[in-house]
């Protein structure tokens, strides 16, 4: 029996997709989805909205359920861009406590993917160009990390 999902959570995995650029493989991951179910709401939507033809005699429940997903799923992707822009903040926030840890690429990689996830979703990147920002974030942050240590070696005594 096939699993029923919320029209809230259609929305959300449609929203993640949008971020994502539309790499399926990447959103059913996140989602926790397969990915035929995504595939189908892909579908649902392109046919409520017109962009392909519908099967000649299909059940128009999946019609009417997409075009629910399709009303609510602005909110969907405005909750998707408040919680990548609070992820990205927390990063922010962290990142001058991790400078001497190893894990500061780690961090630096995290915001620049939160970072550019929002500039997917908020139309101001191109989905299909989204590893540029990520490569100058964390190269500045690397810069940025070898100045702070170089002042803190010649100001104080550690390494």
């Amino acid at each position: 029996m096939a699993k029923h999902h919320a029209d809230e959570e259609r929305a959300a995995c449609l929203a993640a997709l949008v971020a994502n650029g539309g790499n399926v493989a990447k959103t059913v991951r996140e989602c926790g989805v397969k990915r035929q179910t995504l595939q189908d709401w892909i579908r649902e939507q392109k046919q409520a909205a017109g962009q392909v033809p519908e099967k000649t005699g299909s059940n128009p429940a999946p019609k009417k359920r997409a075009e629910r997903v399709a009303e609510i799923l602005p909110q969907a992707v405005q909750a998707l861009d408040a919680k990548l822009e609070a992820i990205a903040h927390q990063l922010v926030d962290a990142m001058p406590d991790k400078i001497d840890a190893a894990t500061l690429p780690q961090l630096a990689v995290a915001l620049g993917v939160a970072v550019d996830k929002l500039l997917v979703l908020r139309g101001q990147l191109p989905p299909d160009a989204p590893e540029e920002p990520v490569r100058e974030i964390v190269c500045a942050t690397r810069e940025d990390a070898k100045a702070v240590r170089a002042a803190l070696a010649a100001t104080s005594s550690v390494p």
